[in-house]
């Protein structure tokens, strides 16, 4: 009868250490581990798998959001985290985390004789982004229109690629623009080359049946060229005799 007290009174004191190992071990430390309060770590820029990594060790809870890449991100890294860093949480709560997903390609378009302003909103649009912008004188562009890109229209980039622009900024100051007198008649090009302020120079004829009388074939100077004198311009001229 006492051997059946004795063991009874082993089987309890068994169980009860048991039953302070089991909630001290397993059920206190989960309860702790649900009401720990901890900052949110700045993982932006982490790599997604080593990001996650870092989460679940503090007993938080992961959601991937796969969004477009941009200009500002890289391809697998963390961009944006909600809620974002560094609040103060309790574990168990899930953590978003936002990662930009792979470079599209995208086919360059012609930004030459476009605005600036127009040229970076379709940069931006089309997930590209400014690099450098450069500015000269161009006789032949209006003022603030795009005349050179790199790379150019017509090419295949990734998205976040960066373009080089040259912006106009209009004809030099002081200068005299030779004005396109190819295929005009001579009276024609006399009042351009006036309004131009130029002169008329030496006229050569040429035998041409085939074209109006007195069409202008060739001119001296080049069209659009920029010059600081009122030089002269020569002109080769249509005959029929």
């Amino acid at each position: 009868m006492i051997n059946n007290y004795i063991k009874y009174f082993l089987a309890i004191i068994f169980f009860s250490i048991s039953g302070l190992l089991i909630f001290d071990n397993i059920i206190l430390k989960y309860y702790v581990n649900i009401n720990q309060e901890l900052y949110i770590p700045d993982l932006r820029g982490m790599y997604k798998n080593k990001a996650i990594k870092k989460l679940e060790s503090l007993n938080l809870y992961v959601k991937v959001e796969e969004i477009p890449f941009t200009k500002e991100s890289e391809v697998g890294k963390v961009l944006k985290m909600s809620p974002p860093p560094p609040m103060k949480i309790k574990s168990g709560r899930t953590i978003e985390i936002s990662i930009p997903i792979d470079k599209k390609d995208i086919l360059i378009p012609s930004f030459v004789n476009t605005s600036l302003r127009n040229s970076i909103l379709l940069i931006n649009n089309l997930d590209l982004a400014v690099d450098t912008i450069m500015y000269e004188h161009f006789s032949e562009f209006k003022k603030d229109a795009i005349t050179f890109q790199s790379p150019k229209a017509g090419e295949t980039v990734k998205s976040g690629t960066k373009i080089t622009l040259m912006v106009s900024k209009g004809p030099p100051p002081d200068l005299f623009i030779v004005p396109d007198l190819i295929n005009l008649s001579l009276s024609r090009a006399e009042i351009l080359i006036i309004k131009s302020g130029l002169r008329l120079g030496k006229i050569e004829y040429e035998y041409h049946p085939q074209l109006l009388r007195k069409t202008v074939l060739d001119q001296s100077l080049t069209p659009g060229m920029s010059i600081s004198i009122p030089a002269e311009i020569d002109l080769i001229i249509s005959s029929d005799d």
